[in-house]
């Protein structure tokens, strides 16, 4: 007997449909496939304590990744540590080389992103600087590096890039550690300060230059031995 209306729960003649778990469990995974939110595989954080280190010294990558985890570390041309991790942890690496490391969930889900990168840099002597920006004849350069500790001791050969290539000219420098100090062309001068920013340096370039794209100066790192 069929009815359209059932007052009360076994009532007789009256049969009262049911949906079985398996056909439950179908719908269910037939859903999941179209929504990306039955999945969610991603890379919720992913950082180091030290983005630039002294050769030899150790900086702590932690992770946090929903599903499951692998951990790698370029150090240049096949030169790669890959590893199954726990979806939460950390590890502590020694490095003497510039290392791009990356975590990624396993199972991918490109909706949400599936990777992060987390690049350490090691503190070697080199230019550094920034794109300018220029004003009535004055250009100005503006960066800030975090490096936990680490220590600049000599400052030299201020440079400013025109049309392409490179030139000497004298660049005034303000950090935060030391008063604002101009370093002629060719020059050098030695300094015991944080490299933490921000570092603000200024050039006056002549109007009948083309427009200049950087400013850099060669930073000399005091580092411990490792």
């Amino acid at each position: 007997m069929m009815c359209g209306k059932c007052p009360q729960r076994g009532h007789q003649g009256c049969e009262v449909p049911r949906t079985s778990s398996r056909k439950l469990a179908i719908v269910s995974s037939l859903v999941c496939l179209g929504l990306a939110s039955c999945a969610t595989y991603r890379v919720n954080a992913f950082a180091a304590d030290k983005t630039l280190v002294c050769p030899g010294e150790s900086t702590t990558i932690r992770w946090e990744v929903q599903g499951p985890a692998r951990l790698r570390a370029d150090r240049g041309a096949n030169d790669w540590d890959e590893q199954d991790v726990p979806s939460t942890g950390e590890r502590s690496f020694s490095e003497i080389a510039k290392t791009t490391f990356t975590i990624t969930a396993k199972k991918q889900n490109p909706a949400l992103g599936n990777h992060k990168n987390q690049i350490v840099d090691v503190a070697t002597n080199s230019p550094k600087g920034n794109t300018v920006t220029c004003a009535a004849g004055v250009c100005t350069a503006t960066f800030t590096p975090s490096s936990a500790g680490v220590r600049v001791s000599r400052l030299a050969t201020p440079m400013v890039a025109l049309g392409g290539r490179d030139e000497p000219i004298k660049i005034c420098v303000t950090h935060q550690a030391m008063p604002r100090t101009c370093i002629d062309a060719g020059s050098a001068i030695a300094v015991d300060v944080p490299f933490d920013g921000p570092w603000t340096m200024e050039a006056m370039v002549p109007s009948t230059q083309p427009p200049p794209q950087k400013l850099t100066i060669n930073f000399d790192f005091k580092c411990p031995a490792p």
